[in-house]
């Protein structure tokens, strides 16, 4: 073999070598068509440089015909997957014109595939050149020349090349020169070289054909480039993945502190709810029991909210359905002796803890003064019950109704003009919660009370 065969056979090995990572890389990252077209490209050298070794051994012009058509087939198709992989590392290749570099390069590919006899190469016109190399070895290039369609194909590169000028300058303008100058770098190399083979066929000057080495640096010079980009990828991804285990160490932190928040509000209000019960016990005055136990429902009401919290995941907000029904069994357990029968008809809805609150109170209030004023002595009612409903209305408003069947509330009463503390308690938070609440008579007292859930 003679010696200047050999380095495109390196060359070769080379763009083979990196299309093989490339295909690691494409296969890690789910398809990517920037990935395969790359690929392509580098599998295109790798039998550019093969068909410029079986060229640069042969001894006679005539054996030299395949490997010229397979130099012209790999070089169009190469060509072809560059200017896919430049349209999807930059976005801004044409679909019409990759669309008519398919049917021109595949085209030619195809020609030089086919032979089509003189129309690619003319077998009857050798072509010998020789280069004196400055060491004293002597480069015999023994080939034929080319026929119409391979010149055709010699001149297109140049309106190919100038092309991706314009591609990059407009890459540069949109991404940055630091984006862009890879792409300016490699097609100023494959410029020149194929500018320097353009001349050397012609005979302005003799030297060796530059092309293979071109796209060996075109293929390296990227291959390094994509290299980096995964390497800063792979940091980046490492530590966001750290940022992540932070931030999650972090939440789980605040999770802790937000639990043992809402656990020891709960262990103080109920500190409070018993201080009021055991003065309650010191109280001889019936009046005076009932405000207490009135204070202690309304603390209980808090305490539920924040024990619902503090096993729940969500600290913000909880499920009010299901804390209605909680609070319906301690208000059933706090008025053991009235015989009266609760029932539900609640959604599960979220409310947050600033709603929650104010609602709640409402709730206990209501169902307090039910027990104490709906059912008095002589009123006889077989069945006393009292209603609570909770359920999401049209317009992000929710709606919580009270009813009881018990005696019903005076001619004329509104609960803006109520005298008692809980109603006017009611009357408050109600406001507070930006709602509005109705009283009527309904075979007893029906309280509903209509507000914006946040």
């Amino acid at each position: 073999m003679k010696f200047y065969a050999i380095l495109p056979l390196l060359m070769a090995s080379v763009c083979i070598t990196v299309a093989f990572y490339e295909l690691l890389i494409w296969s890690r990252r789910k398809g990517s068509k920037r990935d395969i077209a790359f690929t392509m490209t580098c599998i295109g050298g790798a039998v550019y440089c093969l068909a410029c070794s079986g060229e640069y051994n042969v001894d006679l012009p005539a054996q030299s015909l395949v490997w010229l058509r397979l130099q012209g087939f790999s070089i169009e198709l190469t060509a072809l997957a560059f200017l896919w992989f430049v349209g999807e590392e930059t976005g801004l290749v044409h679909r019409p014109v990759l669309i008519a570099a398919i049917a021109i390069y595949g085209s030619l590919a195809l020609s030089q595939a086919l032979g089509l006899g003189d129309l690619t190469w003319i077998a009857t016109r050798p072509s010998v050149k020789q280069v004196f190399l400055p060491w004293g070895g002597i480069v015999t290039y023994n080939e034929i020349e080319s026929g119409p369609l391979t010149d055709f194909g010699n001149a297109s590169g140049i309106v190919f090349l100038v092309y991706l000028f314009w591609v990059a300058e407009r890459h540069r303008r949109r991404a940055g020169w630091r984006q862009a100058r890879a792409l300016f770098a490699v097609l100023s190399i494959v410029a020149a070289a194929y500018l320097n083979d353009l001349a050397v066929n012609e005979g302005l000057y003799s030297f060796v054909f530059l092309v293979e080495y071109a796209w060996l640096a075109l293929i390296v010079l990227i291959g390094l480039k994509r290299s980096t980009e995964v390497l800063e990828a792979a940091v980046a991804k490492r530590a966001l993945e750290a940022s992540e285990v932070r931030l999650r160490a972090t939440l789980d932190e605040k999770s802790l502190l937000l639990k043992e928040v809402h656990h020891r509000v709960k262990n103080n209000l109920q500190l409070v709810s018993s201080l009021l019960f055991l003065q309650a016990n010191r109280v001889s005055e019936p009046a005076f029991k009932a405000i207490l136990q009135e204070c202690r429902g309304q603390i209980n009401s808090m305490a539920l909210i924040h024990e619902d919290l503090y096993r729940s995941q969500d600290f913000s907000s909880i499920d009010f359905g299901s804390y209605l029904q909680s609070l319906v069994k301690r208000l059933r357990a706090s008025f053991p002796m009235r015989g009266i029968c609760f029932a539900h008809e609640t959604e599960s809805l979220r409310l947050g803890i600033d709603q929650a609150i104010p609602c709640g109170i409402i709730v206990n209030e209501l169902c307090t003064n039910a027990m104490k004023h709906a059912y008095p002595s002589g009123f006889e009612c077989p069945a006393p019950e009292i209603r609570i409903g909770f359920k999401a209305l049209e317009g992000n408003e929710v709606s919580v109704v009270v009813w009881d069947n018990g005696v019903g509330v005076p001619e004329g009463f509104a609960l803006e003009g109520a005298s008692s503390l809980g109603m006017k308690i009611v009357s408050s938070l109600a406001t507070q919660l930006g709602g509005r609440a109705c009283v009527e008579y309904q075979g007893g007292t029906r309280v509903e009370l209509v507000f914006p859930r946040k």
